[in-house]
């Protein structure tokens, strides 16, 4: 899989369209343990705003999910976010923002760092995936 990311970064280097690209790079779920969640479900995202080339890769522990995936894709295209929300780059680490988390339609709140499993709740069983 990252064989064919580096291929094609390099591609859009060649033609001239890296420097102005925003490349957002993310897993659609985090690794499962079993047949619950006794544990934080993570997935990697990682995200190049147009014009940082060279700027040094960076690590942030802000608590942002797919909820912002949108909002940074319509500024990115459009320079605002359409009424979106927040993107990847308004939230900082330690703001105060509660995601959920749904497998096997179950919820789960997280409020804090996510890395940490005190900060999972669980609230509830859904019905069926309309209630998603």
């Amino acid at each position: 899989m990252f064989k064919i990311i580096y291929e094609y970064i390099d591609q859009m280097k060649e033609l001239g369209l890296y420097e102005d690209a925003t490349i957002i790079i993310t897993g659609d779920h985090g690794h499962m343990h079993g047949d619950g969640v006794n544990r934080p479900a993570l997935t990697g995202l990682f995200v190049k705003p147009a014009g940082s080339y060279g700027t040094p890769l960076a690590n942030s522990g802000a608590p942002v999910c797919p909820d912002e995936l949108a909002a940074t894709v319509m500024k990115s295209m459009f320079g605002d976010d359409v009424g979106f929300g927040p993107t990847y780059f308004d939230i900082s680490e330690g703001d105060p923002v509660t995601r959920e988390y749904i497998t096997n339609l179950k919820l789960y709140v997280i409020n804090g760092d996510g890395r940490d499993f005190a900060n999972w709740e669980y609230a509830g069983q859904l019905e069926n995936k309309s209630d998603w």
